[in-house]
């Protein structure tokens, strides 16, 4: 099975929920039943989607302040495919700039 993820994460906050939205490509095999994404490091899929057709996603998800990954399988009626790459992004607030004492 041939898959890409590309991932994009909009608005994060520390440990709050935000949007996370997530497009892939794949060569879909006449048995397909759809995907499921992992946050990386756990073992249940954090959504699963059951359109064989679905090239993009998007949820709520409670992120954490720092380095977010996900990656994708596809699945079949008995099967799942290897992880796909992880797709990652760094949810840390910006640096405050310009600060000094008056």
């Amino acid at each position: 099975m041939k898959r890409l993820l590309l991932f994009t994460l909009l608005t994060p906050v520390a440990a709050q929920a935000a949007s996370v939205s997530f497009e892939w490509s794949m060569d879909q095999p006449s048995d397909l039943v759809g995907y499921k994404i992992y946050h990386k490091g756990t073992t249940e899929p954090v959504f699963t989607i059951t359109d064989p057709n679905a090239r993009t996603f998007s949820g709520q998800f409670n992120l954490e302040c720092g380095n977010e990954c996900f990656y994708i399988t596809a699945f079949d009626g008995s099967q799942e495919s290897d992880k796909s790459n992880d797709a990652c992004k760094d949810t840390k607030p910006s640096s405050p700039s310009a600060f000094k004492m008056m």
